[in-house]
């Protein structure tokens, strides 16, 4: 296991304060995975953009969900990472915790 923490992001950034937040407590050990709405934070013309380009923490983004969206990953940035829902399982038995935003 890894010993740094999992953090689920399930809401836009324009919906709650939650996306930023949590990315303002993230480091090098970290990872985010963004789910649902919060996948659109990851595209390159997003409000939260520039705190993604500077977040340490490795970013992951659900595929489905990206899909569900109708966004293309040629639209996300590309420190992004997609994932699919088998490999967010492995996320979950990666890491020591996990958090839920």
């Amino acid at each position: 296991m890894t010993v740094g923490i999992l953090h689920l992001v399930f809401q836009s950034p324009s919906q709650t304060g939650d996306f930023r937040q949590c990315l303002e407590r993230t480091d090098e050990n970290d990872a985010v995975l963004l789910l649902g709405g919060a996948v659109v934070g990851a595209k390159k013309a997003s409000t939260v953009s520039q705190i993604l380009k500077q977040s340490s923490a490795t970013i992951y983004v659900l595929e489905e969900d990206l899909a569900a969206r109708g966004i293309a990953p040629e639209a996300l940035l590309d420190s992004i990472t997609l994932v699919s829902f088998a490999e967010f399982v492995g996320l979950t038995e990666t890491y020591s915790r996990i958090l839920s935003w």
